[in-house]
């Protein structure tokens, strides 16, 4: 490539890199991006942003966090004032790690500063995004209101826009909303429209995460009603999703999905299997330095402890679980957790301590010094 194609191959590697990342060629997209780049010179300034962007995207879906970061806030830096499209999208995506890393207070600072243009972008699929993004941080802290608000003012711009994807995020959220205030009907019917929106705009990797969200809500109604039907279908909707995941080679959410079929594992009796996937699972999340969903899988080790009537190994878990979602600032987090443990090993006895913390009787934040030394 000489230096007058290099804009040319820059376009056309951007228009096309998303269906090879849905074949699983993170790793050619990837030389292929660095053999255009490394051809940039001072001479050169062409959009070399969307280059760093796409090195992101094939280093995040590869569990490469910190890769990921670095080209994102590369790509925010060089489009700053020069493709505001393209600086809103670096700032959800960089916002999404921040999550995922457990880093809430700057995930929300990266979305907050996204809306400042939601006025000069183009596409809307960047501020439903944003706004999809904000509403599960507001789930995390248990602030039902404001994610509403979020998802309902999501929809409303994407049915404006009569963007596919957009709508997908939009119903994505409000899917997760009435899944976590108890309607699993609804949330499956938003579940379905998120997944069939996802599908229609080419994005397979959200639409597995919609799939794996149809799964949660058939798990949550086997644990309701022991109805085997259920859960026969919860194990189906996660490996339907984990075949996509597959095929990508999207390690974040395949370790997701795993943990999925872990709790599969756990229900029908097979307790040193769901273990075994858990503890993959655990040291897959700590390379990839995704604390966010350390906790709730802590608290899915003691869930299966309980069960084996390993009452010690259970409260050692169960006290992860705690200490971290303090550490992460999750207050919210913490107290459900303490309430789940109390739940779940009042038979055994001495739950006085959960119990405390669940009931607003003990600060939650002395769980720290008071627990997790089992």
């Amino acid at each position: 490539i000489n230096a007058d194609e290099i804009p040319i191959a820059t376009r056309l590697l951007a228009e096309n890199y998303k269906k090879y990342l849905m074949k699983g060629k993170l790793k050619n997209i990837r030389e292929l991006t660095y053999s255009i780049l490394n051809k940039y010179d001072l001479s050169v300034g062409d959009h070399e942003w969307e280059l760093y962007g796409i090195l992101a995207i094939t280093y995040e879906m590869e569990g490469n966090i910190e890769n990921a970061l670095e080209n994102y806030l590369k790509a925010r830096d060089l489009s700053k004032h020069r493709d505001t499209d393209f600086y809103v999208h670096t700032l959800v995506e960089i916002a999404d790690i921040y999550r995922k890393r457990g880093e809430y207070a700057t995930a929300k600072r990266e979305l907050e500063e996204s809306l400042k243009y939601i006025m000069s972008v183009s596409s809307t699929r960047f501020s439903v995004k944003a706004r999809f993004l904000l509403g599960l941080l507001s789930l995390y802290s248990g602030d039902t209101y404001t994610a509403e608000e979020h998802f309902s003012e999501a929809l409303k711009i994407s049915e404006k826009s009569r963007d596919y994807e957009a709508l997908g995020y939009a119903y994505l959220g409000l899917g997760i909303l009435y899944r976590h205030t108890n309607s699993g009907n609804i949330a499956i019917e938003y579940f379905h429209r998120a997944k069939n929106y996802f599908e229609v705009s080419g994005n397979r990797r959200d639409e597995a995460k919609a799939l794996g969200n149809i799964g949660l809500v058939y798990y949550d109604q086997y644990k309701e009603k022991l109805d085997e039907e259920s859960l026969d279908l919860a194990g189906n909707y996660f490996t339907q999703a984990m075949k996509i995941f597959e095929v990508m080679g999207d390690k974040w959410n395949i370790t997701l999905t795993k943990r999925n079929i872990a709790a599969i594992y756990g229900i029908r009796g097979d307790y040193n299997k769901s273990l075994e996937i858990l503890s993959q699972a655990e040291r897959e999340f700590q390379e990839m330095g995704s604390l966010d969903i350390l906790p709730s899988l802590y608290l899915q080790f003691g869930d299966i402890y309980a069960d084996m009537e390993d009452v010690n190994k259970a409260r050692e878990y169960f006290d992860r679980a705690i200490s971290l979602a303090i550490q992460l600032g999750n207050e919210y987090r913490a107290v459900k957790y303490a309430e789940f443990a109390a739940n779940k090993l009042e038979r055994f006895g001495d739950v006085e301590e959960y119990r405390k913390i669940a009931e607003g009787e003990k600060k939650v934040v002395a769980v720290v010094t008071t627990m997790g030394k089992s």
